[in-house]
C-alpha cells in the first residue's frame, strides 16, 4: 500500500474535516428541532401490510436514522482530525508549514511563496517536503511503503 499517497490524502482533507466537526453537530441540531416540529404519529390507522401507511411515522424515523449516521460521520471526524494532529506535532515548525502552504492550505505558486519565506531552492524545498511528509506517515501509519 502507498502510505504516503494516503497521507497526502488526508493532509489535504484535514481542513474540511475540521470544518465537519463544526457543521456536522448543526446539522444534527437542525434534524433535531425538525423532529420536534413533526406531529406525533397516530396509533388509530390501521398499518398497510408490508409498509408504513402513516407518513408522519416515515419522517420520525427518516429523522432518527439521519442523525444516527451524522453522529457516526462525526465521531469518524474527530479521530481523523485528531490523528492528522498527532502526525503533524512530530514536525518540526518548517515542516510543519511546508506541509500546510503544500497540502493544508495550497494554493496557486505555494511553492513558490514557501521557497522565498524560508530562502530554499525548489529541489531543496521538494526535499525537505518528502521528509517532513515521510515523518508524518510514519507518524500516523507507522511505515512508510512496503
Amino acid at each position: 500500500m502507498k502510505w504516503n499517497s494516503i497521507s497526502e490524502q488526508r493532509l489535504r482533507d484535514y481542513e474540511k474535516r475540521r470544518d465537519a466537526l463544526v457543521n456536522i453537530p448543526e446539522q444534527i441540531a437542525i434534524l433535531e428541532d425538525q423532529f420536534t416540529a413533526i406531529r406525533s404519529a397516530t396509533t388509530d390507522a390501521t398499518p398497510v401490510q408490508g409498509g408504513l401507511d402513516n407518513r408522519r411515522e416515515e419522517m420520525l424515523i427518516n429523522n432518527i436514522e439521519k442523525r444516527k449516521e451524522l453522529e457516526f460521520n462525526l465521531k469518524i471526524a474527530k479521530r481523523e482530525v485528531k490523528l492528522t494532529e498527532r502526525g503533524l506535532k512530530v514536525l518540526t515548525d518548517e515542516e510543519r508549514r511546508i506541509i500546510e502552504l503544500f497540502y493544508i492550505a495550497k494554493s496557486r505558486n505555494s511553492v513558490d511563496w514557501i521557497c522565498d519565506e524560508l530562502l530554499l531552492s525548489r529541489s531543496e524545498f521538494y526535499r525537505r517536503k518528502d521528509e517532513a511528509l515521510r515523518k508524518f506517515t510514519i507518524a500516523v501509519y507507522g511505515i512508510v511503503g512496503i
